[in-house]
This record gives structure tokens, C-alpha cells and sequence, in this order.
């Protein structure tokens, strides 16, 4: 029998990774978790509960899978406690997506469809690659990082633990974008960006709003 699977929130990421495990096929989703306040008993058709114990004792799960992207500090507080509880940190890769046979993807991190990891690319635990990003070969993304939708990352690119580069970004090859850094949608990043930074436009510039 397949392992079962429980998918951490109720939201629109949630529909997307729901998406990508049942096509992938290797588990059996067989439910939500959420929180009290945000989700009801139904979400897509399987029932929610609202603690760990439940994710456990009622659903039984084996495997469990971080649906929400942000904030940041949740996914990994909520991933930590998958590891703290024995269970199962399942990688989902979309069948749609292209990952070189030499690509490393970490345990509980998710890639959606479209998406291309190349030859020799790292990506660390807990992180999303999303619809249609390409991380090109030699690339490294830490732990918890998100890449969105249509971002690219060319060679050699290093993306520190909980980064986020937005939508559309392009970051040239060679470039280091810093732990907690943020890369607005659109960007051309073409100069290293330190740690906690948020840069934005073309080419990218620091802003000066602090990241939260």
C-alpha cells in the first residue's frame, strides 16, 4: 500500500502541491492539517484536523509535505516539528517537471509542474520550486528557500536558507543571493545580494524596507 500522506495547510498553495502529489502517484493523500482558525473539516474533499496528534492518531499519516509558502518562519517551525515527530518529509516533483538523473532535491521540498532542475543543481530541504522555474546546472538553493513561478536561476547561482526569489526574476550566473534575502518579481540580479536584503528592479537595487 502506498504511504499515507498529510498536507500542511488549507490555501492556494496547498491545491498546487495537492495537485503534484496525486499526479506523481507514490502516496495516498489522505488529508489536511491546519490550523484551528483557518481551516474547516473539508478542504478539497479529505478531511482537516488541527493538530499533530490528529495528523498521527487519526489520519495516520507516514509522510507529511509543507503546503503554504509563507511566512517563512512557519514553514520552517512546521518542518521541524515533522522531523521532532518521526515522520516522513516527503519530496513532490510534479511528473511534469524535468530533473537531471546528477540533481540533488531535499527531503520535503516541492516541485511543480513545468519546472527544470539541470545537471548538478542542489536544492536543499523544505524549499519550492515552482510552476515553470528553472534552476540551470551547478546552481545550490538552501533549505526552506522559495524560487516562484517563471524565475530563473542561471549557472553556478548560489540561493541561501530562506531566500525568496520572486516571480520572473532572472539572477546571472555565478551571483550569491544571501540567506533571508528577498529578490522582487521581475528583477535582474547581476551583483551578489547579502543576507536579508530585499532587492528589486532592472538591474536589481537594494530597497530600503527591511524584510520582516
Amino acid at each position: 500500500m502506498k504511504p499515507a500522506l498529510v498536507i500542511i495547510g488549507c490555501g492556494g498553495h496547498a491545491r498546487v502541491v495537492f495537485d503534484a502529489a496525486a499526479a506523481m502517484g507514490v502516496h495516498r493523500i489522505v488529508g489536511f492539517w491546519d490550523r484551528p482558525e483557518e481551516g474547516g473539516k473539508e478542504f478539497l474533499g479529505l478531511p482537516v484536523v488541527h493538530s499533530l496528534d490528529e495528523v498521527k492518531a487519526v489520519l495516520r499519516a507516514q509522510a507529511v509535505v509543507v503546503g503554504f509558502g509563507v511566512p517563512l518562519s512557519s514553514r520552517v517551525q512546521c518542518f521541524d516539528q515533522i522531523l521532532a515527530e518521526c515522520l516522513q518529509p516527503a519530496p513532490i516533483v510534479h511528473p511534469s517537471a524535468v530533473v537531471s538523473p546528477v540533481a540533488a532535491v531535499g527531503d520535503g521540498t516541492v516541485v511543480l509542474a513545468g519546472a527544470v532542475i539541470n545537471s548538478s543543481a542542489k536544492i536543499g530541504r523544505n524549499a519550492i520550486v515552482n510552476t515553470s522555474a528553472v534552476i540551470e546546472h551547478d546552481c545550490e538553493v538552501g533549505s526552506h528557500a522559495h524560487v516562484a513561478p517563471g524565475a530563473i536561476l542561471t549557472g553556478g547561482v548560489r540561493v541561501g536558507d530562506q531566500a525568496f526569489v520572486g516571480a520572473g526574476a532572472v539572477v546571472l550566473p555565478g551571483i550569491c543571493v544571501g540567506a533571508g534575502a528577498v529578490v522582487g518579481a521581475g528583477a535582474v540580479v547581476n551583483r551578489d545580494v547579502d543576507p536579508g536584503l530585499v532587492v528589486y528592479g532592472n538591474p536589481a537595487r537594494v530597497s530600503h524596507e527591511s524584510r520582516e
